[in-house]
């Protein structure tokens, strides 16, 4: 909630008005509700776990959840064509579409509260692109839009393998998925016991995990299409 707490202006006021003044932040969530993460995660984990946030965070900040935007593209072109993602540009437009449209139907409200600033809440780390386009957001809605995605920067320290960063499908989103309650324990036995007779044959049926690092596999997956991964970790 640090990144919501830094957009409240906590004017001397009494706390109604306080509350009031803090409903001026509107909170939107953003991410995919399909994306292949294999079989111990939903494919909805993106966007299960960006609401999660965004609500709990407007919930102890007294900011207003909106809702969500299900959009998502990715600057690996790989993973766009993988997941049917939109293209960047058509998402950055869908984004601006959508916000701009929303805020002016609510202003059409007789007890609406106006917005002031607009906060996007990420579970898609390809998404990132959003940042790169955010003052472009912001003068299209014609309002101040942030962008946040609640695991970059974020270091776990994991009891076995030391000081590990969030990546796709490995233990961080386990253990959200654990968290909210969507992991799916008996396909994660499975899949180790699999793993453990034949790692190769599991990389290759299910890519996406650890990382992508399927994808390195030029015997299971060969053609330039592949190459990025292989020269991004050799061997």
């Amino acid at each position: 909630c640090h990144y919501f707490s830094v957009k409240m202006d906590l004017y001397e006021q009494d706390p109604a008005a306080q509350s009031m003044k803090r409903l001026e932040t509107k909170v939107y969530s953003i991410g995919p509700d399909k994306e292949l993460h294999g079989p111990i995660l939903p494919q909805s984990i993106d966007g299960i776990y960006a609401r999660h946030v965004a609500q709990m965070a407007s919930e102890r900040t007294g900011a207003d959840y909106v809702g969500h935007l299900p959009y998502s593209g990715d600057k690996n072109t790989l993973m766009r064509n993988l997941n049917s993602y939109l293209e960047n540009d058509q998402l950055i437009e869908m984004t601006i579409q959508h916000l701009s449209s929303d805020i002016e139907k609510r202003r059409r409200l007789p007890n609406n509260i106006e917005c002031s600033n607009i906060i996007l809440v990420c579970g898609h780390g390809g998404n990132s692109f959003i940042q790169d386009n955010i003052e472009t957001i912001s003068q299209k809605v014609q309002l101040p839009v942030t962008y946040i995605h609640p695991l970059v920067g974020l270091k776990v320290t994991h009891p076995i393998r030391g000081e590990i960063s969030p990546e796709h499908a490995n233990d961080c989103e386990h253990s959200i998925a654990m968290y909210l309650g969507c992991f799916n324990k008996d396909a994660y036995n499975k899949l180790n016991e699999e793993a453990a007779k034949n790692p190769e044959e599991i990389l290759a049926q299910f890519p996406v995990l650890n990382c992508l690092s399927g994808f390195m596999m030029e015997k299971y997956f060969p053609g330039e299409e592949y190459q990025k991964f292989r020269e991004q970790s050799p061997g």
